[in-house]
């Protein structure tokens, strides 16, 4: 076996899409952060995560394996999100007892174990009633921080899952710790992402000790600390009793109606625009749409994969009497490929990954790549195209203040968009097309989401300048 600065290395795993609904089965944890790739766009990651729950059992169920430690009690720690199809590793230091999963040299995950040297399997269970499946098609309670009072402080919960699916994903946790360990243990992750906090849930730590039984299986919410929306939980079943932590995440961002947002613009002034908006189904692209519409002016979105986002948007500003259309369209696809329409006057620019912090420790070469993708590659070919198809228009690019206010943390986000600003400041040498771009602010999109609420610019009032600056330019 192979060593690292973690200790001694147990296994590898990319957690799937099908990993997720297989736990999601078993533990009857369906909130949508963990199975549902459009609605995890909205959140604070802004992709799909591993259950925390789900990869602490995985790690386990290698020590177990591979070094033929049982625990009696652990704590884990998530520290950072695994991601999809993101390869991790779990490694045993057994000098200070911890098992950690990390990625690449960064620890996501930290379980510290207190090992029994007593296998389990020969327990009797069977005074032990649990349900045998999940329903899938339960929704998570929808709940925010307010809530916290009006809710019943004690439950009762019960395990379930499929036996044969908690022998598959977890055989040697099952074999040694016991089969019905697995499926209390399990369930934990439901009671935090179904129950409480529920549907805006996020996992943070879990103390837990195995052998501990009770009469009745409860759990009880023992803290709320609105500072930081978090929530300490007190779980008890027949054979466990867990400490959990967890934190209400920021619920998905929402931008104001376009009955508001009507107030803020003058009746038609926008009426001439005809705007095609790259990415316009959600966070800034939606504000700018709403604003045109509510203005007077006709606009296409695009969306990459968020269909009913895009339905929804268009629904909206045209059962307000606005012009709203959706086009399907990727920034890897050439506009010529697809005949993309070229009858607007203005262009809007949003097309934009998750933007992550970078980290010094390990390779972000593939972070780069998807940010040169977006920010240069994707806007020059619709500069590119729309100068030889339509070229008196007016395209609008966002950069960012982090080039005034550079940190190490978003090195490459920066180099990219700098990038960006030359291929605008080329097209505009070129005189063909005009190109508009400017250092936005951090704004309350989901881009931005954090734990701690901070306050961010407006995102209406930074944007009705800029439209208003592309039609006096060149709309016609």
């Amino acid at each position: 076996m192979s060593h690292s600065k973690f200790g001694l290395f147990l296994s590898a795993k990319k957690f799937t899409l099908d990993d997720q609904f297989l736990f999601a089965r078993l533990s009857g944890d369906f909130n949508p952060i963990h199975v549902d790739i459009i609605y995890s766009r909205r959140t604070l990651y802004g992709h799909c995560i591993v259950h925390g729950v789900n990869a602490s059992m995985w790690a386990i169920d290698a020590l177990i394996k591979k070094i033929g430690i049982y625990p009696s009690s652990y704590k884990c720690k998530f520290k950072k999100p695994i991601f999809l199809d993101e390869s991790v590793s779990c490694y045993w230091n057994d000098t200070n007892k911890i098992l950690t999963i990390a990625t690449g040299d960064i620890e996501v995950t930290t379980i510290s174990i207190v090992s029994s040297l007593i296998t389990v399997d020969n327990i009797n269970y069977d005074d032990l009633k649990f349900q045998h499946r999940f329903d899938k098609s339960t929704e998570p309670i929808n709940l925010s921080p307010s809530d916290y009072l009006s809710v019943e402080k004690i439950q009762n919960w019960i395990p379930s899952g499929e036996i044969e699916l908690a022998k598959s994903l977890f055989p040697f946790f099952c074999k040694y710790l016991g089969l019905y360990t697995v499926l209390e243990i399990s369930t934990l992750s439901k009671i935090v992402g179904m129950q409480y906090p529920g549907l805006h849930s996020l996992f943070a730590s879990l103390n837990i000790q195995l052998f501990m039984p009770s009469d009745v299986r409860s759990f009880m919410i023992t803290n709320f600390d609105a500072r930081f929306n978090k929530v300490d939980l007190h779980a008890k079943g027949k054979l466990i009793s867990a400490s959990i932590e967890a934190f209400f995440r920021p619920q998905p961002t929402k931008s104001e109606s376009l009955f508001n947002l009507s107030k803020l613009v003058h009746k038609n002034e926008f009426h001439k625009v005809r705007a095609l908006i790259i990415g316009g189904s959600r966070g800034i692209g939606e504000v700018v749409a709403k604003l045109i519409c509510a203005g007077g002016g006709s606009v296409t979105l695009t969306y990459h994969v968020g269909l009913s986002d895009a339905k929804n948007l268009s629904s909206e500003i045209q059962a307000a009497g606005g012009n709203c259309n959706y086009i399907q369209y990727s920034i890897q696809t050439h506009p010529e490929d697809i005949n993309l329409p070229t009858s607007f006057n203005q262009i809007y620019y949003f097309a934009s990954p998750k933007i992550l912090a970078e980290s010094s420790k390990i390779n972000n070469e593939g972070l780069v790549s998807n940010y040169i993708n977006y920010y240069v590659e994707g806007f020059d070919k619709i500069c590119n195209y729309f100068s030889k198809h339509s070229p008196s228009i007016s395209i609008y690019y966002p950069s960012t203040v982090y080039i005034d206010e550079p940190t190490n943390e978003f090195t490459a986000y920066i180099n990219a968009k700098l990038l960006g600003e030359g291929i605008c400041k080329e097209y505009n040498f070129k005189k063909i097309i005009h190109v508009i771009s400017n250092r936005l602010p951090r704004l309350p999109s989901d881009q931005n989401q954090g734990i701690i609420p901070e306050d961010l610019a407006d995102i209406p009032v930074t944007i009705i300048p800029i439209i208003r600056s592309m039609t006096l330019k060149k709309s016609k």
